[in-house]
């Protein structure tokens, strides 16, 4: 027997050589987590990132994370995650989370059904109920698929060229000509509010007249703003010049939506001005040229431009007057408004997108941490669940385009970090099945023949030195980590003929090879006889077993245990 137990010891440690470490080494090898987290980006490799956990040294105590960071704490707390500053238009940090059931703390429902069906066997139950574990169906949470903001069409090539187009300034040469300036009784609020509007919008240098004398070019100082903001966003490299440069951002952007604002209300008064104006008749020695404009115009592809020629052109058939003037009038300040409410379109959405940038900045000031580090997120510890908790980091590109007058983010794959979150224990419970070495015997009535009678014959004993039993664990956590950590240990054996109970100390190794050692005092079930005794006559074998009872032998045995394939 001794030889016996030796084989098997020796099969069972060179099996155990193929199974990875399992939850419990995880549970015992993480770090308590009672305040924070802090997460920082990698100075050698940006794609990976360091970690602190309570405590906050530099980058001289930060450790790389290199798959994953188990955690654990007190279930119910809360605990911050926090990462160490990153300039919100350079990088975005998110973070995300699922939870699932911790396989640990099944292991005590295991033992608890191994004691019920104990518990059943003793009460006379042949064999005990299997209870099927029914799980409740976990339906994973669909994320909500992120609304679609409206895009907005700037505008295409043909509106791009338009933009710039000297609709104003070739109307205003035209109104300069005497004989078509006569054609207008009281153009002065309709050139004021043009004046207005074009200052607003391209910020053209006037005469006194209101006659242009600059190239038509829609303003920079807006752009310049726009510009200015984008640099100023990119240009903190520390939390406390971020918070400095907010307010500064923030009265830059005010002026764009004044701006914005102002050029809005000009635009408004444009039309109505233009229905005021008071037309005279007369003749008009720029009728030609006001022809070869609007059919250029007509040519672009202009449905204004192409109306107001037929008219002029009919016009023209029946002599020639300031009817022609008036037409060109109309036709040139529709395409001006058109043109402008295409550029106020595109700077509402520029006005629109610095909002959100400023929003995102002031999230990250408003989350401002210790020593120059902000909140990302937080997460709850809950009991009996284990969280995966993924901290996701994007390198952003932020510019201005010049050129198409927008503002472009673009983001690209930075670093990733996980951490498994699990609830402290001071006993963590391992159920799994083990060897025993015991020197367990039970007794076996018999019967025999005597004298023609079938009698009850002497108990012989059966031994039994090599079990094979379900263990609980409960495994002590210790402050410091080790590659050994003390148990106490239960157990049942819930064989119909050979109940038992025991319970002892052992000890958990968790490397290089995974197994538990352990001993301690074993309790027995005997089957004894009742009413009958050795020698009494009987009707047979079924008699005998029916008077069988289960007792309890208070006096214990001892055992060894060992356990290597968790």
């Amino acid at each position: 027997m001794r030889t016996t137990l030796l084989i098997l010891i020796a099969l069972l440690f060179l099996t155990s050589v193929s199974f990875a470490q399992n939850d419990i080494a995880e549970r015992l090898e993480a770090k308590k987590v009672n305040k924070y987290v802090l997460f920082s980006l990698n100075l050698d490799n940006p794609k990976k990132l360091n970690y602190e956990v309570d405590s906050r040294d530099g980058n001289s105590s930060a450790k790389l994370l290199k798959d994953l960071l188990t955690v654990v704490g007190d279930g119910g707390e809360t605990f911050n995650v926090l990462f160490e500053y990153l300039n919100p238009m350079k990088y975005s940090v998110t973070i995300s989370e699922t939870a699932t059931d911790d396989s640990i703390y099944e292991s005590a429902t295991q033992f608890i059904e191994s004691v019920t069906s104990f518990a059943n066997l003793l009460q006379g139950i042949q064999e005990a109920t299997s209870l099927a574990s029914n799980e409740a169906a976990k339906t994973a949470e669909k994320a909500k698929a992120p609304k679609k903001e409206p895009k907005v069409a700037f505008y295409t090539d043909e509106d791009y060229k338009a933009l710039y187009a000297p609709d104003l300034l070739e109307w205003f040469l035209f109104y300069s000509i005497e004989d078509n300036a006569k054609c207008i009784d009281n153009a002065t609020d309709f050139l004021k509010a043009l004046n207005e509007t074009d200052n607003h919008l391209y910020g053209a240098k006037t005469e006194a007249k209101g006659v242009p004398v600059t190239e038509k070019r829609e303003s920079t100082l807006f752009y310049e703003d726009v510009g200015s903001i984008v640099h100023g966003l990119l240009t903190p490299s520390t939390m406390d010049e971020l918070k400095a440069g907010q307010s500064q951002l923030q009265t830059t952007q005010d002026r764009l939506k004044d701006r914005n604002k102002k050029a809005i209300e000009a635009l408004g008064k444009v039309k109505p001005a233009l229905q005021a104006l008071v037309w005279k008749s007369g003749p008009s020695d720029a009728e030609k040229a006001l022809m070869k404009l609007l059919e250029d115009l007509a040519k672009s592809g202009s449905e204004d431009a192409k109306k107001a020629l037929g008219e002029l052109q009919n016009v023209s058939k029946s002599g020639s007057d300031c009817k022609t003037f008036e037409i060109y009038t109309d036709a040139a300040v529709t395409r001006f408004i058109n043109s402008a409410n295409i550029i106020l379109a595109r700077r509402k959405k520029l006005i629109s997108d610095i909002d959100s940038l400023l929003t995102e900045v002031k999230k990250v000031i408003d989350r401002d941490a210790e020593k120059d580090s902000y909140l990302v997120g937080q997460v709850e510890v809950v009991p009996n669940k284990i969280k995966e908790v993924t901290i996701t980091v994007k390198q952003r590109e932020l510019k201005f385009d010049e050129e198409k007058l927008e503002i472009l983010v673009t983001e690209k794959e930075g670093a990733l970090g996980k951490i498994r979150v699990r609830e402290h224990s001071a006993l963590i419970p391992e159920f799994t099945g083990g060897v025993l070495y015991t020197n367990l015997s039970f007794p076996k009535f018999g019967t025999e023949d005597v004298d023609g009678k079938t009698v009850v014959a002497e108990a012989k004993e059966e031994e039994r030195q090599v079990a094979i039993s379900g263990m609980l664990n409960l495994i002590f956590d210790l402050p410091v980590r080790s590659l050994v950590y003390p148990l106490l240990q239960l157990g049942v054996s819930t064989s119909e003929e050979r109940p038992s109970l025991f319970a002892g100390l052992g000890l958990r190794f968790i490397r290089p090879v995974p197994f538990s050692l352990s001993g301690g005092a074993i309790w027995k079930w005997t089957r004894e006889l009742d009413k009958l005794k050795v020698g009494d006559a009987i009707d047979g074998t079924a008699a005998l077993e029916d008077d069988l009872t289960i007792n309890f032998n208070r006096k214990p045995t001892f055992y060894l245990g060992i356990q290597t394939s968790f």
